[in-house]
């Protein structure tokens, strides 16, 4: 049986951006993170710090609950 954060953290992001119809250029934007900064975070959701975290939540408004199922993707990754 899949756990509710089975979803890998770079496709909770797609995901989020794709039903709000922004592109992650646009999101980058918004978050005030360079295209390849958040290339690279998408690649190695590890690297993320918290302001950055914040900064992608806000230009997604996700709200709590989603915020939490990305935050625990990205602390407790699916393995195997």
């Amino acid at each position: 049986m899949k756990s509710a954060f089975s979803q890998t953290p770079e496709a909770l992001l797609r995901q989020a951006a794709c039903i709000r119809g922004v592109s992650i250029k646009d999101l980058a934007q918004t978050a005030q993170i360079s295209r390849t900064r958040l290339y690279h975070r998408l690649s190695h959701p590890d690297s993320f710090n918290i302001s950055e975290i914040r900064d992608v939540t806000d230009a997604l408004a996700l709200n709590a609950d989603d915020c939490l199922q990305l935050v625990s993707a990205m602390l407790w990754p699916e393995e195997g």
